[in-house]
């Protein structure tokens, strides 16, 4: 809504002279030394507050006029009592950097000062040095230090699309997130902005026209403004980009269209008046005569409303929420994932996708570097050199000494993600691995002091999650040490291979698409990969086809089985006997061959469902998490007056008042 303002008079208190005289005689430096930060700077800021006040309890001082002083003696004793309580947690003096630039806006909003001392500057260069080599940090110029500002292009971003659509590894709570994740990925790339800006993006945000091309001709435009900018030294300038549609497109795995448009359909975003019911619909509309455009506008309801949507449980079911936007943090675990099972070495991190969209504007001949610095949201070129610019030289600079034809191919190529793939890479740890890291010292000596506590019921929590870190720590080490061995060893046994005549075979990331168990999945992947560039007709078909999948699968939940194995089972939309009651069992299997009991990490719904294989009923889950998750994709459709689904139980007939009463049952009786 538009600011109401309030008309102002000169007898009014507020403006007289003495109100100005106080005003003046009462500034506080700190109130306007405040910056409007993230909240993941703020989290960070209250952190290094937190240990700041707690060294200075620690050694008996005033926390507030140190920080005032802020001398190279305090710093110096401060970061070094700082890395002694923090160790083995940081292992790089990158950490420390950024931890003191946290403690300067801390400094700048407390001191009001505006800039840090150039002297204090330098010292705090030498002591960052001399801790770095205390406590054994990788520093800048250490091979296991200097991380390359890895790019993904459009070549790798097809690849992680395409694991994430058809391989089987890639599981989520929801389909839409599926989807959602497809269209961040997209928007990443060609947009080359931050990734909270994406992520927190609204319908109204975004504006679909139907533009003019000449010759009788329309083109759909995705028009996006974005406008949730970095706010560090106030807001940045919003931009608007369009996107148009690609004629003829080899296929629509890269196509924001056919993405959004997919999101919208299943949200209901689109104006009730405009009676677009379909997506075949949207092929009927033109440009009315003497206009310039065709716009297809938004529900007024549905213009606030985020198009990138978390999950969150509800009564211990997850479903999409109504308008939390996505988390960084989700996005980063699934790009994760995703290069892992993709092949690549290296981590895959949004990132990636803004410096390869800062290179592409680079290099492009048709965009200035005014436009390159607004896209980005830089103050100037030099930002996107320092922080952006990949350490890999992309020039054959070769050729331009001898005065060759470069080849930029070669080049493009060796400066590529991509040349790292490989699907044999470890992606997970075996039972040896994880029983290693178990015998651990320190992971054993973490859970001891758990145990302790529960005995003692002191401290049980505190215990628990000190025991998990731990723990998980050393399991990352291990992948990590693990995938570091293959890097290591690998080569030289393919060439080993290659030299001896014996083949080298490469495992595949993805599913059979005729073997996927979601039939809407498997629509998608049809629609997303099939050539549209063989006529007009056939290109309108299929991006029709494809919105109208997407939209259906964004209502469906995963239907995978959360650690079960990749088998191309038979599975449509079954209902387990607790629900519908009408599926009878196989003439050649009794009740007698189920055990009344369920073994630990066996599902009792599925055991009594004889739509599903005796492998499929007797199943045991990896462990009792990813039971949990299984059963609560059960909990979603269960229907009061529901019976017992185990064929054996007594009480079969017993119609359960609740899912509270049938889950107090299940823990009795089986």
């Amino acid at each position: 809504m538009p600011l109401q303002r309030r008309a102002v008079s000169l007898e009014d208190e507020d403006i007289s002279p003495e109100y100005y005289t106080n005003l003046q005689n009462n500034y506080d430096h700190r109130i306007h030394a405040k910056k409007d930060y993230a909240p993941n700077t703020n989290t960070m800021r209250s952190y290094i507050t937190k240990k700041w006040i707690e060294y200075h309890d620690f050694v008996k001082r005033d926390h507030h006029a140190a920080l005032i002083e802020f001398s190279p003696s305090i710093l110096n004793a401060f970061w070094d009592w700082f890395l002694k309580t923090r160790q083995p947690r940081i292992s790089s003096s990158r950490t420390i950097q950024t931890y003191w630039n946290t403690l300067c806006m801390i400094y700048y909003e407390t001191s009001g000062e505006s800039k840090i001392d150039l002297n204090l500057k330098h010292q705090m260069e030498g002591i960052r040095a001399t801790l770095a080599k205390k406590y054994g940090l990788a520093g800048p110029g250490d091979v296991n230090e200097e991380k390359e500002k890895e790019l993904v292009r459009v070549e790798e971003l097809f690849l992680l699309l395409f694991t994430l659509w058809c391989s089987d590894r890639v599981k989520f709570k929801h389909e839409r997130m599926r989807a959602q994740i497809a269209l961040v990925l997209v928007f990443l790339g060609i947009s080359g902005n931050r990734p909270n800006t994406v992520l927190k993006m609204t319908y109204r945000d975004i504006k679909f026209l139907l533009l003019d091309k000449g010759h009788g001709k329309s083109n759909f435009v995705i028009r996006a403004r974005y406008t949730q900018t970095k706010r560090y030294l106030g807001k940045k300038l919003p931009n608007t980009q369009t996107y148009p549609t690609i004629p003829q497109e080899s296929c629509l795995l890269l196509c924001p269209q056919t993405l959004l448009l997919g999101l919208a359909f299943a949200d209901n975003a689109l104006h009730n008046q405009t009676e677009i019911s379909h997506p075949k619909d949207l092929s009927c509309i033109r440009i009315p005569q003497g206009l310039g455009q065709q716009e297809i506008p938004w529900d007024e309801d549905k213009l606030d409303t985020f198009i990138f949507r978390r999950m969150e449980s509800v009564d211990g079911v997850w479903r999409v929420s109504d308008n939390k936007p996505l988390t960084l943090s989700t996005l980063e675990n699934v790009l994760k994932t995703l290069g892992e099972i993709s092949g690549f070495s290296c981590p895959v991190k949004p990132y990636c996708f803004r410096r390869a969209g800062g290179e592409s504007l680079n290099m492009s001949s048709e965009i200035s570097a005014e436009q390159q610095n607004l896209i980005m949201g830089h103050h100037d070129s030099s930002t996107f050199q320092k922080n952006y610019l990949s350490t890999h030289i992309t020039a054959d600079t070769q050729a331009a000494y001898r005065g060759l034809a470069s080849q930029p191919a070669v080049m493009r190529s060796a400066t590529s993600i991509k040349r790292t793939l490989d699907p044999r890479r470890p992606i997970q740890l075996d039972t040896a691995d994880k029983e290693e890291v178990a015998k651990h010292q320190e992971v054993r000596k973490a859970w001891r002091a758990w145990q302790a506590a529960k005995a003692s019921d002191n401290n049980i929590q505190e215990a628990k999650r000190e025991y998990l870190r731990v723990r998980q720590r050393h399991l990352r080490e291990k992948k990590q040490e693990k995938r570091r061995n293959f890097n290591k060893e690998q080569p030289a046994l393919d060439i080993q291979k290659q030299l001896k005549g014996l083949p080298i075979n490469i495992p595949s990331v993805v599913i059979h698409i005729a073997d996927h168990k979601l039939p809407q999945r498997q629509a998608v992947v049809e629609a997303l990969l099939k050539s549209t560039c063989t006529s007009v007709e056939t290109g309108i078909s299929m991006r029709t086809r494809a919105i109208s999948t997407i939209a259906d699968l964004c209502n469906m939940r995963e239907r995978w089985l959360p650690g079960r194995r990749a088998a191309p089972l038979q599975i449509e939309t079954r209902k387990s006997s607790y629900n519908s009651g009408e599926t009878s069992k196989p003439e050649e299997e009794s009740d007698q061959d189920l055990p009344l009991v369920c073994k630990p990490t066996q599902c009792l719904r599925c055991l009594g469902d004889w739509t599903m294989s005796k492998e499929d009923r007797e199943y045991q889950f990896f462990s009792g998490y990813e039971l949990e998750r299984h059963r609560k994709m059960h909990d979603e459709g269960f229907v009061i007056g529901s019976s017992c689904p185990h064929p054996a139980c007594a009480e079969e007939e017993f119609a359960f008042p609740s899912l509270k009463a049938y889950k107090a049952h299940a823990a009795r009786y089986h």
